[in-house]
């Protein structure tokens, strides 16, 4: 009689005696957070016949027993298991649930031909710079030819420790390219290979693990800064940053681009056709995607953010597409009014920190995630209390002038920008009246004092343009 198997997929935690015949496609130590030369567990990602994937853990008391019988990549028989949920700060499956290891758990290696396992789950470049992941909690490999990389730099970590990383640029077969950066050991292994000099091309294969916005946070795996620290950063860096949306710096034909469909890039139109140099084809199918450079504030400060298609939809909840076709009927020079809905809105913002913005008085910064969830805002930012007067001090109004097209223009001095030391931590920018203004009517701003105002800063609206002289 043919012994019982359970799949991957099936697991709940009704009982102790799963018995799974699963391949380990990742298998790496954990170090104890007291000496990072101690072991303290064993982390393993199993996957059965099906692809499904679970996370398992064999903690301190079971290494001896189990961690030279287990390999990466190869198949095990395992019974017996205890199964806990996978509400962990970091995990590595989407599954619900999560195995430990314990005293009657039994593993007998199998030979590699008992199924189809495949240990890697490749993802294309372009759909990663795109869309990124459709689960922020899984694991994904990419792999890719080395076509260029930067110079080793030192880094410390956040607890203090010394370590390097590189960044290099990889390129898959349809010519699309990711940076990459590695850290620690990682720089050591592939350093020899780099300084080859054969002529043969360098190939690298790598499994990212990627973290839900909660994880990434509360783990400090990103920090989260104020706008003030951003501004003082002097290190390339990625952190997140809880901002308020006060204006939109485009106008009526770069909120948006015509792009590949195969890639981000823009694309050249001639006549009826459409030219990707990225790709380098010619005569297909364009797609739009957003292109919104905004300007938030947080009380210490403001940036000017660019925020590309992926998280443009995210704030918006509609496609660019979407947005033109319901913007026909607008009048004006201005950007699309339904965009005006962002204006005032809270997110969190992940930044990628660049030199080019770390030398730069004004530069703008991109950004790669955000997020809404109020609770992740409020225990790291402001209060939002945008929406309650009663809660802001009394700010006054700033003098308006009317511009040539009969629009407010609003100037403020620079003696009007507060060091951002001041004790005005509760302090959010007043609403704007002009989203809720009629057509052709001016429009009144009111802003508070803890909003740094810099020289040339233009704030766009669609009723027109705010100038901070």
């Amino acid at each position: 009689m043919a012994a019982r198997k359970d799949f991957v997929g099936d697991i709940n935690p009704t009982k102790l005696a799963w018995s799974l015949v699963v391949g380990v496609a990742r298998l790496y130590e954990f170090p104890s957070q007291w000496n990072k030369n101690e072991v303290f567990s064993l982390e393993l990602v199993l996957q059965d016949e099906k692809g499904d994937r679970i996370h398992a853990t064999v903690c301190k008391p079971g290494l001896e027993l189990f961690k030279n019988r287990i390999k990466e990549h190869c198949v095990y028989s395992m019974q017996n298991f205890i199964v806990k949920l996978n509400n962990g700060k970091v995990r590595t499956t989407p599954h619900k649930y999560k195995l430990n290891f314990y005293t009657k758990t039994v593993v007998a290696a199998l030979p590699i031909e008992t199924f189809a396992f495949n240990p890697f789950k490749f993802r294309p470049f372009h759909e990663l710079d795109e869309n990124g992941p459709t689960d922020g909690n899984l694991l994904f490999d990419y792999i890719g030819e080395v076509v260029g990389k930067e110079e080793v730099r030192g880094l410390i970590t956040r607890t203090g420790d010394e370590t390097k990383l590189i960044t290099l640029q990889l390129e898959d077969l349809e010519k699309h390219k990711i940076k990459c950066t590695l850290f620690g050991e990682l720089v050591d292994q592939v350093l020899p290979h780099l300084e080859r000099d054969d002529g043969e091309p360098f190939i690298m294969l790598e499994a990212q693990p990627q973290y839900s916005v909660r994880d990434e946070i509360s783990a400090g795996i990103v920090p989260v800064r104020t706008i003030e620290e951003v501004l003082n950063i002097t290190e390339e860096t990625s952190c997140w940053i809880v901002g308020t949306i006060v204006s939109l710096e485009v106008g009526k034909d770069d909120w948006s681009y015509m792009s590949c469909k195969t890639c981000p890039k823009k694309v050249v139109q001639s006549k009826d056709r459409y030219w990707c140099d990225n790709c380098r084809r010619v005569g297909f199918k364009v797609m739009l995607r957003y292109r919104l450079q905004l300007i938030v504030t947080d009380g210490s400060g403001c940036l000017n953010l660019i925020v590309w298609n992926k998280e443009a939809e995210q704030m918006i909840g509609k496609a660019a597409e979407k947005v033109k076709e319901l913007s026909k009927c607008d009048k004006g020079d201005s950007y699309p009014k339904y965009l005006e809905n962002m204006i005032d809105k809270r997110f969190l913002f992940k930044l990628n920190i660049t030199y080019k913005n770390i030398n730069s008085v004004e530069g703008v910064y991109s950004v790669t995630k955000l997020s809404d969830d109020e609770s992740l805002m409020s225990s790291y930012g402001v209060p939002n209390s945008s929406s309650d007067a009663s809660m802001l001090p009394n700010i006054p109004i700033a003098e308006t002038d009317e511009d040539s097209n009969g629009h407010a223009a609003v100037s403020l001095s620079k003696d009007s920008a507060v060091e951002s030391n001041c004790d005005s931590s509760c302090q959010t920018p007043a609403k704007r009246t002009s989203s809720d203004a009629v057509d052709d009517s001016p429009a009144t701003a009111a802003l508070s004092p803890d909003v740094q105002a810099s020289a040339n800063k233009t704030f766009k609206r669609n009723c027109g343009r705010k100038k901070i002289d």
